[in-house]
């Protein structure tokens, strides 16, 4: 995996490169993010890696997302569990 800041660095990159860019070069740009190279159409090749860089940036924070997500879910079992065993000692002591 990339890290988002790199990603964001990359994207930067593309984003200032002029428009009349060769395809070489942007490749040289996109290598260094390890995504796949878009195949040609319609879109200029620019436009394309821009697409690309975004879902990967995407990708890599909805991963962190469902890691904190994860993390946020065992922290609310605790405290459940928490609840719990003070609910049974109070109403064990009355």
């Amino acid at each position: 995996m990339t890290s988002i800041k790199k990603l964001k660095n990359i994207l930067s990159e593309i984003e200032k490169a002029p428009i009349s860019v060769g395809c070489g070069e942007l490749t040289e740009i996109v290598k260094k993010a390890n995504i796949s190279m878009p195949t040609a159409g319609m879109d200029s090749l620019k436009d394309k890696l821009i697409n690309s860089l975004h879902t990967a940036i995407q990708t890599e924070m909805m991963i962190k997302s469902c890691i904190s997500a994860k993390w946020s879910c065992f922290w609310a079992a605790v405290a459940a569990i928490a609840a719990c065993i003070s609910v049974v000692l109070v109403l064990f002591r009355g």
